[in-house]
């Protein structure tokens, strides 16, 4: 270890204090101290870990992601030792990286990956403004820090983000500078090397001037900034919007009510009996601080980080998320507006740790009034923004006097994979519950390729068929269909990218009975919410129902029949957002009265 430590000084002094590899080398030697440092615990060892990283985080000409390398363990020790304001000052920083590590205009290949490399650090950041009593600051840093491929498809397809045609030259300008610090030096060839050092050096001036110059055109004043908090605070006009932020350091929540953004501390989620909420910190934190490939295949395959199966739905761990998470959040909400005639309605988001908890389903269900479920209608969103675009799609809708059309995209039997047979009887009960305010039609065995135009003419489009979400790449995630060759049919997968590469202009619902549609089974994406239901929401679809883990075949059925039911007798016309909302919490009430949470609880709504 000396030996080591004595090395990585050397590399160190043998680099000029300007070269973009030297942040590379600081963290080394950071590293190397750290072990030192929890052998001997000498404070020197440690002041001189924390000069390094910050050295290395303030170097703007090295990798973006290798500063964030840096600023990661920089902030926990920070956090460790009470230095909170300085932890903060680190977290706007950082932040303002992400950016550049995860670009809009990289293939969504590329996306993917460079989000492995800061997975968890917008819960961190979130979490060390609510500290210092910023709730304002603590929302805009994991609103912008997380949800990255989503916002940037988001912008895409709302015009906020028309840099490429509207300004073609400094998108230009901007994409040649930003992949410069993002290329590392053993990419060129050693004769090309001086010059790239030479461009690194003179790139971060030249990007904060060519940002600058992006601010000033009309439209492009936020670009690449944090979202402004009366953003944020305009996406309370139907209820409360709810982020609950848990990290290893700290649990909050931060609400979003009367155009005001409050702090709730919620200090027992971190104190035992958690059910295994520390081991999925642990594993959270692991893929930010080791990267992508570092992970181990067999904490992939169990998927803890989203899944909660087993003691997860038993009695007790959903009375705990009610005591220590749920609850408290209601009751500061019930001191700050007044309870209407109807149940709020209020908008869910995990993040951190709690992107997987179902807050929905918390409570004690043998107590009248004491669960989520019978204080207020629940809806769920990946990020405001999502939640923000699927209200403008759905305000842009047409008024028609036309008959509200469904299409059931049926697959009771489907190749190479298991039959469905509660598919017959979930169309049948659509259509006896809503075959008379519906134009319903029905499709068995479709193909892809016949989905996403269906999805171009209808209102509401419903699968009944298989889901699977993909551990390796959330972007495969899939809905199981059925290819007709000259072989005999063979399986077709419709799958997130593919949904979300549509424009949908016409849609109001999508019904995903399916298993696993809005789950995630990578750790290392849980923050970006890349699965089926955010698929369908950047596709337009302004509500999208869907499961958080596997559904009961003969279930959905039941689900079905009541969601189409509600709507079919407490709407005339197109639906309303509310009316939709409530067509599930009424179906979901009523399955409650024979079936255990873990039966009744997978099934979620998103969107308005």
């Amino acid at each position: 270890l000396e030996a080591a430590i004595g090395r990585a000084q050397d590399a160190v002094n043998a680099t000029p204090v300007d070269h973009p590899d030297r942040a590379i080398y600081l963290n080394n030697l950071s590293s190397h101290l750290s072990r030192r440092f929890d052998r001997t615990g000498n404070l020197d060892d440690l002041e001189a870990i924390m000069r390094n990283l910050y050295t290395a985080m303030s170097l703007t000409n090295a990798l973006p992601s290798t500063r964030v390398i840096a600023a990661r363990p920089l902030l926990r020790l920070y956090v460790i030792h009470n230095r909170w304001q300085e932890a903060s000052s680190i977290a706007e920083q950082t932040t303002q990286l992400l950016p550049l590590i995860c670009g809009r205009y990289l293939s969504r290949e590329d996306q993917q990956y460079a989000i492995t490399q800061t997975a968890g650090l917008a819960a961190d950041i979130c979490t060390i403004f609510h500290h210092v009593n910023q709730p304002d600051k603590a929302l805009q840093h994991l609103e912008f820090g997380r949800g990255l491929i989503l916002g940037y498809q988001i912008d895409s397809r709302s015009h906020i983000d028309q840099l490429h045609s509207d300004h073609p030259h400094l998108a230009t300008k901007y994409d040649r500078l930003r992949s410069i610090l993002s290329q590392p030096l053993h990419s060129v060839e050693p004769s090309k090397t001086a010059q790239l050092v030479e461009w690194k050096k003179k790139a971060p001036r030249e990007l904060n001037d060519c940002l600058a110059s992006i601010r000033q055109q009309p439209g492009y004043e936020r670009f690449l900034l944090e979202p402004t908090v009366d953003e944020l605070t305009a996406q309370d006009t139907d209820g409360p919007v709810v982020a609950v932020n848990i990290t290893d350091f700290g649990s909050h929540a931060a609400i979003i009510l009367e155009g005001e953004i409050y702090s709730v501390n919620l200090p027992l989620m971190l104190r035992p009996p958690h059910f295994g909420l520390d081991r999925l910190l642990r594993r959270f934190q692991a893929v930010g601080q080791r990267g992508p490939r570092d992970v181990p295949d067999d904490l992939e395959a169990s998927h803890p980080m989203v899944r909660f199966a087993g003691s997860y739905h038993d009695p007790e761990a959903l009375s705990w998320l009610w005591d220590h998470c749920v609850k408290p959040i209601l009751n500061f909400i019930d001191t700050r507006i007044p309870t209407p005639p109807a149940m709020h309605r209020i908008w869910w988001m995990g993040t951190g740790t709690a992107s997987a908890l179902p807050f929905h389903a918390a409570g004690r269900h043998g107590d009248p009034g004491q669960s989520t479920i019978d204080r207020v209608i629940s809806s769920y969103t990946p990020t405001i923004k999502a939640l923000s675009y699927s209200r403008s799609q759905l305000s842009r809708l047409a008024v028609r006097d036309t008959q509200t059309s469904v299409a059931i995209m049926a697959m009771p039997t489907t190749p190479d994979a298991g039959q469905l047979p509660g598919v017959e009887p979930e169309i049948q009960a659509i259509k006896r519950a809503a075959s008379s305010i519906f134009a319903i039609q029905v499709q068995k065995h479709p193909e892809a390729t016949a989905v996403l135009q269906a999805m171009q003419e209808i209102d509401i489009i419903h699968f009944a068929c298989h889901g699977s979400s993909d551990p390796i790449n959330p972007s495969k995630s899939h809905l199981l269909l059925q290819r007709h060759g000259p072989t005999g049919p063979s399986v077709d997968r419709l799958t997130v990218q593919q949904i979300s590469d549509q424009v949908i202009n016409r849609a109001q619902i999508a019904f995903l009975s399916a298993c696993s549609t809005a789950e995630v089974t990578a750790s290392k994406y849980t923050d970006e919410a890349i699965h089926l239901a955010s698929a369908f929401q950047v596709a337009g679809f302004g509500h999208v129902i869907a499961s958080l883990w596997s559904v009961n075949d003969a279930v959905c059925a039941v689900v079905a029949y009541h969601f189409y039911r509600h709507l079919a007798i407490h709407t005339s016309g197109p639906p309303s957002n509310r009316s939709i909302a409530e067509a599930l919490h009424a179906a979901v009430v009523w399955l409650r009265r024979t079936e255990m949470p873990n039966v009744w609880a997978s099934f979620v709504h998103y969107g308005a």
